[in-house]
């Protein structure tokens, strides 16, 4: 992962000081094909020109760092189950069917370290706070939350329960 690609976080933070966290080969390529998969899904739904809803996962700017760096991120040090990070998947697959709503670039990176918070505090039996994926999620700058990262994140894990709850109903 290169320097330039990262999100606006500090590296020499204590929570990113563990130099052990390294990603098998086979769980690499699984993750370089999810996010294959959702950058042509982002791209047919540009080329279909889908709506794009302004929520709290809608982001003013593209992040520069790619899908597979973003995931290679949050599975390196959230150190997330592999499953964990497909059932995120499948609950942004629900998500935006029920909201009517399309991945795009805008949007993708926030909804996977909500979603990826949401399926850990589910499915792991050790998971670390909001705080902490705020910041390996990139909504922390200098040690200063930008637009509140934690506040962002537990809103959106509140609006990413109710409507998984709701689409478990229908």
């Amino acid at each position: 992962m290169s320097s330039n690609s990262t999100p606006q976080t500090s590296e020499s933070s204590p929570c990113f000081q563990n130099t052990n966290n390294t990603i098998e080969e086979p769980d690499r390529i699984l993750l370089l094909s999810i996010s294959q998969l959702l950058e042509e899904t982002i791209k047919k739904n540009k080329r279909k020109k889908f709506k794009i809803l302004n929520d709290c996962f809608f982001s003013k700017m593209i992040p520069k760092i790619s899908i597979y760096d973003y995931l290679y991120r949050i599975v390196k040090y959230t150190k997330i189950n592999i499953s964990t990070l497909i059932l995120s998947i499948a609950s942004i697959t629900s998500l935006m069917r029920k909201t009517k709503n399309a991945l795009s670039y805008y949007n993708i990176h926030k909804l996977l370290i909500a979603s990826c918070l949401l399926n850990s505090k589910f499915h792991e039996d050790y998971t670390y706070s909001s705080k902490f994926y705020a910041k390996v999620g990139g909504m922390v700058k200098t040690g200063k939350l930008r637009i509140n990262g934690k506040r962002q994140i537990a809103s959106m894990f509140k609006k990413a329960i109710r409507l998984i709850a709701v689409s478990q109903k229908s």
